[in-house]
């Protein structure tokens, strides 16, 4: 009962390697989009979280573009921005554990120890526990888990990086 919420906070909490995905977004003619929106377009099943609109063909996140989620009265949900063909980077529902590294299955272990503890540990004693699963994941297994997925695909911030003492010599 608890192991997909469980699964699925830690999955939105990062952009994991394992669960992040990109596919061009599909139009919805049907939708006319606010005044502040060029296009509407379906929200990706199995998205859990949409990280960046982007331009056809762009692979750098840091070109993104504004976007807004919302709900129309029938509960469709709708991406809008100002993107012509957008292309969407995002968070899927990963359900293949074999994709999970190890430290991204103990933080999901952690969290899901602090919602078992109190219903099976009845009391002040089982709050305690709980409680303490959750520092842990918080201020341990999380972090440790995301340090070590976002270690894997750094780009250097330095690439294109000329210090200005060498610069002026040119």
């Amino acid at each position: 009962m608890f192991y997909p919420i469980a699964r699925n906070t830690v999955l939105e909490s990062h952009a994991w390697g394992c669960a992040t995905t990109r596919e061009s977004l599909v139009e919805l003619g049907s939708v006319t989009p606010p005044d502040s929106w060029a296009f509407a377009y379906a929200y990706p099943n199995g998205c859990l979280r949409p990280l960046v609109v982007l331009m056809p063909g762009s692979s750098d996140d840091d070109d993104g573009k504004d976007f807004v989620v919302e709900e129309t009265e029938d509960g469709t949900r709708v991406i809008y921005t100002n993107v012509e063909d957008a292309e969407l980077r995002y968070i899927f529902e990963q359900t293949d554990t074999t994709r999970y590294s190890a430290l991204m299955v103990n933080a999901i272990a952690r969290l899901l120890a602090h919602y078992l503890a109190g219903p099976i540990i009845k009391g002040s004693e089982g709050i305690k526990i709980a409680g303490a699963h959750l520092e842990m994941y918080e201020k341990i297994e999380l972090p440790r888990a995301k340090a070590a997925d976002g270690n894997g695909r750094k780009k250097s911030v330095y690439a294109n990086f000329t210090p200005s003492s060498i610069s002026v010599r040119r």
